[in-house]
């Protein structure tokens, strides 16, 4: 039996790209055992793919006590292969701890040296692709097909019970405010939905709820579901699962909907496609001011416009984006 290990501790769309690993190694290794090292807060991500087992590392408490602890306790599972879709260095020096002879990460900086197997970080491609390059050294040589993800028959059947039967969902949220198209534009554009007797469902993190009840605000309230803070993550896969197509910043619902493979209208102001972090279902588009030179300023998301103008995202009008939306949806 082939015991294996990935390690990814960054963030909600890191962790869900990660999983285009597991099936590709499923079918290499057919009596392996496919493990997981990540967070508490990530965890659940994992628990919706067919893994044999989660391990969890607290971030919080990174002693040099708790890492050789933890280090330990990765090497009594004597692993074959650890994958590092995660560029952190103390990712790379867990996996060298780990004891296993072969440990594949990118070439990137000094973490080489951890590894036994270096793959390049090709800029050019989605990251899911590039995950997917990991596997080379494995002699897997494979593209982005699909996601690894069983939600459970009862709690879909129960989820689908609570939505309208035709809807669209709205995402939006960012924990970065150059990712973040105005809610009072969100809120427009739901009512333009809402005008074309669409049911919006409204979905995001609890931190995330003063957004979505401006959208209620300003709307009739009848034909909105919010469910912003109200979803587990499996509840939250499942009502991307089911819509029309979703509108989303980017951020991780965009990652969700290529999970499930349901469509995306992606608003992007700092960032850009080109990233490698864009949509994947079929359908999908993105929608961004091209006509800014300033653009893209940030591969993650800034607190506030370098340029104090926002023009990447208050250019795009509610207006504009939903008569792209339609000739692209409707």
């Amino acid at each position: 039996m082939t015991k294996i290990l990935i390690i990814q501790t960054a963030y909600i769309g890191d962790s869900i790209l990660s999983t285009v690993l597991i099936k590709p190694l499923r079918e290499k290794f057919e009596h392996s055992e496919i493990h997981i090292l990540t967070t508490n807060a990530l965890a659940p991500i994992f628990e919706l793919t067919p893994v044999d087992k989660i391990h969890i590392i607290d971030k919080r408490h990174s002693s040099l006590t708790a890492q050789l602890r933890l280090a330990k306790k990765l090497r009594l599972e004597k692993f074959d292969i650890v994958l590092l879709p995660h560029r952190s260095m103390r990712s790379a020096i867990l996996a060298f701890l780990s004891g296993a002879k072969i440990r594949i990460g990118f070439a990137l900086q000094l973490k080489c040296i951890f590894f036994t197997h270096c793959v390049k970080y090709d800029m050019t491609k989605h990251e899911a692709q590039r995950f997917l390059e990991l596997l080379e050294p494995l002699g897997i040589d494979t593209e982005v097909t699909d996601f690894p993800f069983l939600p459970d028959r009862q709690n879909d059947d129960a989820m689908r019970k609570t939505l309208p039967k035709n809807y669209i969902v709205i995402a939006p949220g960012s924990v970065w405010f150059t990712k973040r198209w105005p809610i009072a534009y969100f809120s427009e554009l739901a009512g333009y939905f809402i005008n074309d007797r669409q049911h919006v469902v409204l979905i995001g993190a609890a931190s995330e709820t003063e957004l979505c009840e401006e959208i209620v605000k300003n709307n009739d309230s009848q034909w909105i579901y919010n469910l912003c803070g109200k979803t587990d993550l499996q509840q939250f896969f499942i009502a991307v699962k089911h819509a029309r197509f979703v509108v989303t910043n980017d951020s991780s619902p965009v990652h969700v909907a290529s999970a499930v493979g349901t469509p995306a209208a992606v608003i992007l102001g700092s960032t850009v496609s080109e990233f490698g972090f864009g949509p994947l279902a079929q359908g999908s588009i993105a929608i961004s001011n091209e006509t800014l030179s300033c653009r893209p300023c940030s591969i993650h998301g800034l607190n506030a416009c370098p340029k104090k103008h926002f023009k990447c995202m208050l250019e795009l009008t509610p207006k504009k984006v939903y008569s792209i939306i339609k000739e692209n949806f409707v």
